[in-house]
């Protein structure tokens, strides 16, 4: 943002990239990246007003990781309330796209996320996307933990218009896994994005850099190993102990965060960086960078990260946003689910 604020102010890249070297005290190589996001977004980031992106909140996991600090509770225990649920959210949802109508908006993207909406099971997806209906966009489920993932909710997903899947391992280091709560086996995560794969969606992985107890080579190792699969995108998170978090007030620290970012941004040839920002306690005092190849950057992360569009919210713990010129005003669902 500061670095479009140079541009919007008159300067041009090289003197937007002085500036945040000077006065900032940015490094050439971030200065690079901030250039390489600002190119990979034009014409993806400013649209017409009449737009919004559409945001839905699944609260529910199949485990809680260690690091999460969202709006979610164990699907086991919570079938018969994730019902009762999903009935209220399918009605916010027609009336929230109703509002959306009636003041003559069009949506730009639609975005699922959780929680793991994966972790609903084929009927309460079914009955979801159903509420959401064939929007003709950019669409996006998470589907987070592999272990969630099946031939038949591909299936479904693909049914009701859905673009873009994201699989995110966070690390391909079993001990890693086991340690943070995952709940679910490298294997797990190879045999799902065939599935995934087969389906013909865009996929996007995560992976985090400077979980508990792994060294350069550990995140190294997960890094050229999702390189090799080839997913349209890959997002690279620096650890954040957040509030809610198990690890909020851990004291464990991992000082080779920084290395593992740097490798990221070194070694994921073909991929640019497109979007990236910044939250409280990450390790490192660091960034998540989101890598796509070309064309398949996701216009929901652009826009919701810069902030360029409005966006409707539905669910527990869900924040809409109006865009109105420079003024962001935002409206939060209380977080009970």
């Amino acid at each position: 943002k500061l670095f479009y604020e140079c541009l919007h102010n008159g300067k041009n890249e090289e003197q937007a990239c002085n500036l945040m070297k000077r006065v900032y005290r940015i490094s050439d190589k971030r200065a690079n990246v901030l250039k390489q996001i600002i190119s990979a977004q034009k014409d993806k980031v400013n649209f017409p007003v009449k737009y919004c992106n559409l945001y839905i909140h699944i609260p529910y996991c199949t485990t809680r990781c260690t690091y999460c600090s969202f709006v979610s509770a164990p699907i086991d225990k919570n079938r018969d309330q994730a019902r009762l649920y999903i009935d209220l959210l399918c009605d916010e949802i027609k009336r929230s796209v109703d509002f959306l109508h009636l003041f003559g908006k069009e949506i730009l993207s639609v975005y699922i996320g959780g929680g793991t909406p994966t972790a609903l099971d084929d009927a309460l997806l079914n009955k979801l996307l159903n509420a959401i209906g064939n929007c003709n966009c950019e669409y996006t489920c998470e589907a987070g933990r592999p272990d969630t993932i099946s031939q038949e909710k591909a299936d479904i997903m693909k049914a009701h218009g859905v673009t873009r899947v994201c699989v995110n391992p966070q690390t391909l280091n079993q001990k890693t896994l086991d340690l943070i709560g995952r709940g679910h086996t490298v294997e797990q995560f190879y045999d799902v994005y065939k599935i995934i794969e087969r389906g013909g969606f865009d996929i996007n992985c995560d992976l985090i850099a400077g979980l508990q107890g792994e060294t350069v080579e550990d995140f190294i190792r997960s890094a050229d190993s999702i390189k090799l699969l080839a997913p349209h995108n890959i997002t690279v998170h620096s650890l954040s102990k957040k509030n809610g978090s198990a690890i909020r007030y851990s004291d464990d620290s991992n000082i080779e965060v920084g290395e593992m970012i740097d490798y990221a941004i070194n070694s994921l040839d073909g991929y640019t960086p497109y979007y990236l920002y910044r939250q409280k306690r990450q390790s490192g005092n660091l960034e998540n960078i989101g890598f796509s190849l070309p064309n398949y950057e996701c216009i929901n992360n652009i826009t919701t990260m810069e902030e360029t569009i409005s966006v409707m919210a539905c669910g527990a713990g869900a924040i809409s946003k109006t865009v109105v010129g420079d003024r962001i005003t935002r409206f939060a669902n209380m977080r009970d689910i």
